[in-house]
């Protein structure tokens, strides 16, 4: 037991020169040496910072709305418990619909369901038979717009 332990320190401690060397002569320019992919976060950023954080790319949802029918469908109560966060996408701008205005402009909305997709209702105020589109999610001025889904 003894002995596995010792060879695998050993191999990590000569894992961890290599890298180490592979680094410098990376950034001295020297050889054709490789840099551990591990280790990439510290090349590019030898402060010490955090390694950058990549972000999926958002989705479009193809659901039809009528701007004129915007109005009608906003729900205050909703919007205000949204502006709480106690009525919000899970994740806000992964999941959006696209509305073409009249004056040319497109609007995007957050988009979740009353099934639960992409929707955090820990007060269950959702109903049933709905699609919420979410504007401002986050803030203090989210405005949530229901939808029925069922006619």
């Amino acid at each position: 037991m003894f002995l596995p332990r010792t060879i695998l320190a050993i191999l990590l401690a000569a894992a961890t020169i290599t890298a180490d060397a592979g680094i410098a002569a990376a950034q001295s320019g020297e050889g054709n040496r490789f840099i551990p992919l591990g280790r990439i976060p510290q090349l590019l950023q030898p402060g010490g910072l955090a390694p950058p954080k990549f972000r999926r790319g958002a989705r479009p949802i193809k659901f039809f709305v009528d701007e004129a029918s915007l109005p009608q469908s906003l729900s205050r109560n909703l919007s205000n418990a949204c502006a709480h966060g106690r009525f919000n996408a899970k994740s806000v701008g992964r999941y959006y619909v696209e509305i073409q205005t009249q004056n040319g402009r497109v609007r995007r909305f957050g988009f979740a369901n009353a099934e639960g997709f992409n929707l955090r209702d820990p007060d269950n105020l959702r109903g049933r038979d709905f699609a919420f589109l979410f504007e401002l999610d986050g803030t203090s001025e989210c405005r949530v717009y229901a939808l029925a889904t069922v006619f």
